[in-house]
């Protein structure tokens, strides 16, 4: 039975954004479950401890058809110096599964920090975190996730990023990008220059 995973920001003994990632997990067990599929609330479920103190904290949450742990860890953004786009033309990660083997497994094959996926020539997502890139005007996150994450669906309602299509070629195109997830406040996610990502590989 497949496990699946929501990851949440507790800042402050306080969960952020809970209702999207609810919204997901029930579009996650509507998909493989459809009318068996099981009622679970977050806001019913977790429940945070009274020891834990009032800093970041990821809300680690895996279920299948049932919650099946719930883990408090302490949190802090990576420092990342250096990006590298790499091609995977079927990689699939839909749904926000507890295996990440395949991600892993292309990450391992870059001698960068972190990797940007390419899929068909259009870019995708990092390996943990989707994409907001700026032309000077405007921040633009790639329409070809390949996990459509819980901050990004907020910071598009929100109209602070729009979604357009990136091929890897366009990159040139912006000038500083940055890293987007639930654990990531826009505020506070660093900004790096589009010359961090290495594309030799596309241009040759």
């Amino acid at each position: 039975m497949s496990q699946f995973l929501e990851t949440i920001c507790l800042s402050n003994r306080r969960l952020l954004h809970l209702s999207y990632h609810q919204n997901r997990m029930d579009n996650t067990l509507q998909h493989f479950y459809g009318s068996m599929s099981p009622m679970m609330n977050l806001f019913n479920e977790i429940k945070i401890p009274s020891n834990l103190p009032p800093s970041l904290f990821k809300c680690r949450v895996v279920y299948s058809n049932k919650i099946e742990t719930i883990e408090f860890i302490p949190y802090e953004i990576r420092t990342i110096h250096s990006f590298e786009c790499v091609e995977d033309k079927g990689i699939d990660y839909r749904f926000k599964r507890c295996d990440r083997s395949a991600l892993n497994t292309l990450k391992a094959s870059s001698h960068c920090d972190e990797i940007i996926i390419i899929r068909e020539g259009l870019v995708t997502d990092s390996s943990y975190a989707n994409l907001a890139f700026y032309d000077g005007d405007h921040w633009y996150t790639p329409d070809s996730p390949l996990l459509p994450g819980t901050c990004r669906a907020r910071l598009l309602n929100e109209k602070t990023i729009k979604s357009t299509r990136i091929r890897v070629e366009d990159l040139k195109k912006y000038k500083e990008f940055k890293l987007i997830n639930a654990m990531m406040d826009w505020e506070e996610s660093p900004v790096y220059n589009i010359d961090k990502i290495e594309i030799s590989r596309f241009t040759q």
